[in-house]
């Protein structure tokens, strides 16, 4: 398995992994595949290349024999300077609790750290996603105590948590 940073041409196997963890894990993303299923080619690129109001932005993708196995982002915005954002991330169900997850958070997060001025990464986790939590607990991430609800009206509850870089 390796890690590549995505770039813009790669928008096409950034949709379909995209959309693949929408399917997969409706209840762990702050979108949903109906909301996302009819992007245009210029919204699939911002992935690479920067969504509005994005300082840096990259997409790390795990890929083994040319298969896209997962992915992760990070994001650090103009109005939070010393904090990363990580976003996105998911891995085939095939190939969890193999490390995939692992390497991904910790590529998100080592980019991070060569930012000038990130002192933390953050993410949020639903709550009924104790996997999820336990692999980002296992990656160095604590629990802020903050709570918010998943997306607008949900009933499912994020938890954020974050690390030192």
């Amino acid at each position: 398995m390796e890690i590549h940073r995505a770039g813009p041409d790669d928008w096409q196997r950034v949709r379909d992994v995209r959309l693949r963890a929408l399917q997969d894990a409706p209840d762990a993303f702050g979108s949903s595949y109906e909301g996302e299923v009819n992007g245009d080619e210029a919204q699939w690129r911002s992935w690479t290349t920067g969504w509005d109001g994005a300082v840096d932005q990259a997409l790390f993708a795990a890929i083994e024999s040319e298969a896209w196995l997962g992915i992760a982002l990070g994001a650090r915005w103009g109005s939070e300077p010393d904090t990363t954002h990580l976003y996105a991330m998911w891995v085939d169900p095939v190939h969890r609790r193999q490390g995939t997850g692992g390497a991904l958070v910790d590529v998100v997060v080592s980019w991070a750290g060569a930012l000038r001025g990130v002192r933390r990464v953050r993410l949020a986790a639903t709550l009924s996603n104790p996997d999820a939590i336990a692999l980002y607990e296992r990656c160095g991430f604590a629990d802020t105590g903050e709570r918010t609800p998943l997306r607008d009206g949900s009933q499912i509850l994020t938890m954020l948590m974050e690390r030192p870089v």
